[in-house]
C-alpha cells in the first residue's frame, strides 16, 4: 500500500507540472488572427497571402492540440493522484 502512495505523490506531481505547463502554453499562444490581418494588408500576391495565413493557423492548431492534451493529462494525473494518495491502509 505505500508504493501506491508513492506513485500516487508522483501522479500527483506529474499532474501539476503537466497543468502549469499547459496554462503557459495555452496563454502565451499569439491569436492568429491578429497576424492574419497584417498579412493581408501587405500582401502583395492572393497566393502569397494565403499561404501564410495558412502557416499562422496550423502554427496555432499545434500549440492548441499541445497545450489541451497536456491539459487532460494534468487534470487527469492530478486527480489519479490525489485519489492514489488519499487511500489509507486497511
Amino acid at each position: 500500500m505505500e508504493q501506491m502512495n508513492q506513485r500516487g505523490k508522483y501522479l500527483l506531481y506529474a499532474g501539476i507540472v503537466c497543468l502549469v505547463i499547459a496554462i503557459v502554453i495555452l496563454f502565451i499562444i499569439p491569436d492568429p488572427s491578429a497576424n492574419n490581418v497584417e498579412v493581408m494588408k501587405k500582401a502583395t500576391n492572393a497566393m502569397q497571402a494565403a499561404q501564410e495565413i495558412s502557416k499562422n493557423n496550423q502554427t496555432s492548431i499545434l500549440m492548441h492540440t499541445i497545450g489541451m492534451a497536456l491539459l487532460g493529462f494534468g487534470i487527469t494525473a492530478s486527480v489519479g493522484g490525489f485519489i492514489l494518495k488519499s487511500m489509507k491502509k486497511k
